[in-house]
């Protein structure tokens, strides 16, 4: 009888119990991240298109402005950086202050998991001084 062997890959990623904010769902840390984010109109949230509508709608409630990068429908709904800086500096020019890079995964209302690779792509990219949105 042959013998089968499986691995499973298993990431730890230490963490600091003060640096983990729990909340009874998604929608109130959603709003409260707004409400620390948006201070006017002037103020920006890097936000998938197509996205779940909680976070067009916080944003609006909040004051903010959307400042949406397309997913590739072509690429099963991927994310590409280069898109992220294209609308990253679209909304620059128009004097939006961009704070926040908004992550949904699995895409919310499409299921597409993001690949390993594009989440370091992805990573690399908030490192430019945004807060990453990580649902």
């Amino acid at each position: 009888m042959p013998l089968k062997i499986s691995f499973m890959l298993v990431m730890v990623f230490l963490a600091d119990p003060n640096d983990i904010f729990l909340t009874n769902g998604a929608s109130p840390a959603v709003h409260m991240m707004m409400q620390l984010l948006i201070r006017s109109e002037n103020d920006g949230i890097l936000c998938p298109i197509p996205h779940y509508p909680l976070y067009s709608a916080s944003i609006d409630l909040h004051g903010g402005t959307l400042a949406p990068y397309y997913l590739n429908e072509a690429t099963a709904w991927g994310l590409e950086v280069s898109s992220l800086k294209k609308q990253l500096e679209a909304a620059k020019s128009q004097g939006i202050i961009v704070k926040p890079l908004n992550v949904i995964n699995p895409r919310n209302p499409t299921g597409q998991v993001i690949g390993e690779e594009n989440q370091r792509d992805i990573a690399e990219f908030y490192r430019k001084g945004l807060v990453l949105l990580a649902n």
